[in-house]
């Protein structure tokens, strides 16, 4: 697992952690309330990611507000999508 933090261009901090292969297939976990980028169900997919027949990079965000990453008031659910993407 590795940890890190982009800068939006808004200048606000997104974290995530990235578990499984960084060449694998990408998979993005996004986490419930309360939640952040620990999560114990994509510990379990990366074990089965590295002997299983398909090697996955699993993406866990945090959501704004949570660990890491900054919150911001008036976002909606749909400004997540941007930040996803980012």
């Amino acid at each position: 697992m590795s940890e890190n933090v982009i800068i939006l261009n808004d200048g606000r901090k997104l974290a995530y952690a990235e578990y499984g292969q960084s060449d694998g297939e990408t998979v993005f976990m996004l986490h419930g309330t309360p939640g952040a980028r620990y999560q114990i169900y994509a510990t379990r997919l990366e074990s089965i990611a590295k002997g299983g027949p398909v090697q996955l990079r699993i993406i866990v965000p945090e959501r704004l507000g949570y660990g890491l990453s900054d919150a911001q008031s008036g976002r909606t659910l749909y400004d997540w999508c941007e930040d996803l993407v980012a």
